[in-house]
């Protein structure tokens, strides 16, 4: 036990430098994660600018902008919905002809084999 605690402190402590591609990656890593990082600032600073400046045209055009605001947001609430009914219509149909499909082949068979099959439809 002492033997293998003694192993672990001299890994830990008599390790050399890490090797050179190691350190190429932290550094390319930490100027890569400090350029985004100023972007992100820059654009968050931008941002915040561009809606003060705006902010008294918004206020301004509000009752114009607030209705049609929301008929684009009913707008694409309907797309939406359409878009879902057309796609559970298909999935339905699809099911069903899977089904019929299926009921038909079982009759076939049955039929063939001179059997009788009861079949919930």
């Amino acid at each position: 036990m002492a033997n293998q605690s003694k192993e672990i402190t001299q890994n830990l402590y008599g390790r050399s430098a890490p090797p050179s591609h190691q350190t190429v990656k932290l550094l390319t890593a930490a100027t890569v994660g400090a350029t985004l990082l100023f972007l992100y600032g820059l654009t968050l600073t931008g941002t915040v600018i561009a809606l003060i400046m705006a902010t008294p045209v918004l206020l301004l055009f509000s009752p114009i902008l607030v209705p049609a605001g929301l008929v684009m947001l009913l707008i694409a609430a309907g797309f939406v919905f359409s878009g879902c009914c057309g796609m559970a219509a298909m999935t339905v149909i699809a099911w069903l002809y899977n089904y019929v499909s299926n009921y038909a082949a079982a009759k076939q068979r049955a039929n063939a084999y001179g059997q009788f099959v009861m079949l919930d439809i």
